[in-house]
């Protein structure tokens, strides 16, 4: 599938005006292209950031594009956006990642991330989740991990118990429960191997 032939669904669940949202969606950007964000690629949004100038901006579309690694991506915004740890909602939709690096710990207030229609297949790449105490919107449908782990929905619920949507979805109390039942057995695995560790 051609990056035009995608579309992405972009809906907000907590409030961000138009003033406040940069937008590089459908510029067919790679990873190894993110360096030249700030250079090479003109935002399809009113909020443009200038040569001598950086935008406040707390949202990001970047969907609809080619990125796989991630690696790069806060030190692109850092280029354009002032505090880019401020950023509270990123649309990486319909591109080609396969995982959330550790970095992307450093959006701190992230309370919304759109993930849908990537190449996410293992649910341990997405334990980052659990850094993200505001996040309350997550999207990964149309990911491999969907087919691949029929519990993929508890597993992200018991590392971001404040989720309110997943999939635009609401999340229901037996989604809630399963999740903490799975979120214990986790923790009672994590601290077995701990103590193999120390012994």
């Amino acid at each position: 599938m051609t990056v035009a032939q995608r579309k992405s669904s972009s809906k907000s669940v907590v409030p961000v005006s138009d003033a406040e949202i940069i937008d590089y969606s459908f510029r067919e950007i790679t990873s190894e292209k993110l360096p030249e964000l700030a250079t090479k690629y003109e935002a399809r949004s009113k909020l443009k950031p200038k040569s001598d100038e950086k935008v406040a901006a707390k949202a990001v579309k970047i969907n609809n594009n080619l990125l796989g690694d991630l690696n790069g991506l806060y030190d692109a915004f850092a280029a354009i956006i002032h505090q880019p740890e401020n950023i509270t909602w990123i649309d990486l939709s319909f591109n080609n990642v396969q995982k959330i690096p550790p970095c992307f710990a450093d959006f701190l207030n992230l309370k919304m991330l759109y993930l849908h229609g990537n190449d996410i297949q293992d649910c341990k790449h997405l334990n980052i989740l659990s850094k993200f105490e505001d996040l309350i919107s997550f999207t990964i449908h149309g990911n491999p991990v969907e087919a691949l782990v029929p519990g993929y929905k508890w597993y992200i619920l018991a590392h971001a118990p404040g989720l309110k949507s997943l999939n635009f979805t609401g999340l229901s109390k037996g989604d809630r429960k399963e999740a903490e039942m799975l979120r214990k057995q986790l923790n009672r695995q994590r601290q077995s191997t701990d103590e193999d560790d120390d012994a």
